[in-house]
């Protein structure tokens, strides 16, 4: 009877736990993808679908499922860049090599 007293009230704590928690983790994770979102509109860019309020109310009850899908329509490598983003875009690095021996434009190598 013991062991089956002692299960039951594990049960109702975890019970509990869960039911503070994953609230709490849901509001956490509005709350960034809230301040994402207006970080992102203030960068210049547009959130997509919805405004970035929506999706932080969306998160509330949802929670990962929505995070997930505001980071892949925002953040991932999926999703199109935007015509600021390819205006922005950083041009490469370009590298002045002097010319070695047997390249084109090379200065012969004085032979001694």
């Amino acid at each position: 009877m013991f062991l089956l007293d002692l299960l039951n009230q594990l049960r109702t704590l975890l019970y509990y736990l869960t039911a503070i928690c994953v609230p709490l983790v849901h509001l956490l994770f509005a709350v960034a993808v809230w301040r994402d979102a207006r970080r992102w509109v203030r960068r210049g860019g547009r959130t997509v679908l919805v405004a970035g309020w929506i999706w932080a109310l969306a998160t509330l009850p949802f929670g990962l499922l929505t995070v997930a899908l505001y980071w892949v329509l925002h953040h991932s490598t999926l999703r199109a860049p935007t015509a600021t983003e390819v205006c922005r875009a950083p041009t490469p690095p370009t590298s002045i090599r002097r010319a070695g021996p047997g390249t084109v434009g090379a200065e012969p190598t004085p032979k001694t």
